[in-house]
């Protein structure tokens, strides 16, 4: 049998209940690896000659994926958009047209979306550049899901991920240091995510026993705090330390108690 090789994968492109991306650009992009298309609700990934079996080429494209919806995710909304696999085009080393081969897998229909879209993205996310999924990265982000599909509240999704940079590096200080993330910064988030919040959100019981409520200023201020944490522990993990620039207040939105 003659050797052959992946040639193309293709994967269904599935927007959020609500969302559509029909005025965007077709998304383009490049890696050492393949070349991507989005478009029409299908990713195709034209993959280098380097990739013997499907599955190979499947845990690199979907590596790669996992990292572009963490930061879809975050950008946007988790679940905004996600991806299934389709089908595998394979060519043999020859590259005769006749030698081509293309091997759907067996998928359900995607069931159509009743609901009408009312968010329409203008243009998909950048792709995942300067970006790795660590374990840390996994937990924060699934911490971060859980307060964005309400099962849990944001002062105490927002401590849980303070707590796991400080972790991470030993102490906040450290945590400062090592992430390159302003002190003041996450000092306000360990004050916002500990001493505010209502009866139902407050993470702990106040000393005084008075509840104090976050105002919408800093929810909106602790909501893009903890998506820059977890976005810089993911380029900490790609890029060295110093590239990094130090996130400090002034990359943050302003707010009222």
């Amino acid at each position: 049998m003659p050797d052959c090789y992946v040639k193309k994968l293709y994967y269904d492109v599935i927007p959020g209940k609500g969302v559509d991306y029909d005025e965007a650009e077709p998304y383009t992009d490049e890696t050492d690896e393949f070349e991507v298309k989005v478009q029409d609700e299908i990713a195709e990934f034209q993959m280098s000659e380097g990739f013997g079996t499907v599955e190979e080429a499947r845990a690199v494209v979907e590596r790669y994926l996992e990292q572009w919806k963490i930061i879809i995710g975050l950008q946007n909304d988790p679940g905004d958009l996600s991806f299934r696999y389709r089908s595998v085009e394979i060519e043999t080393a020859g590259g005769d047209e006749d030698d081509l081969k293309r091997a759907s897998c067996d998928i359900s229909m995607r069931a159509g979306i009743t609901a009408q879209a009312y968010v329409c993205r203008g243009a998909y996310p950048a792709p995942p550049r300067r970006f790795d999924i660590t374990p840390d990265v996994k937990v924060m982000y699934e911490r971060y899901k859980s307060f964005r599909n309400g099962e849990e509240p944001l002062p105490s999704m927002a401590y849980f991920c303070l707590t796991c940079l400080q972790n991470s590096a030993g102490d906040r200080e450290s945590a400062a240091e090592e992430f390159r993330v302003s002190r003041t910064v996450l000092n306000t988030m360990g004050k916002l995510s500990s001493t505010r919040g209502s009866v139902r959100e407050a993470r702990k019981h106040p000393d005084d026993g008075e509840f104090r409520e976050l105002s919408s200023t800093a929810k909106n201020w602790l909501r893009t705090a903890v998506k820059k944490v977890i976005y810089r522990v993911g380029e900490h993990a790609a890029v060295d330390r110093e590239e990094l620039e130090r996130i400090t207040m002034d990359d943050l939105p302003d707010f009222v108690e």
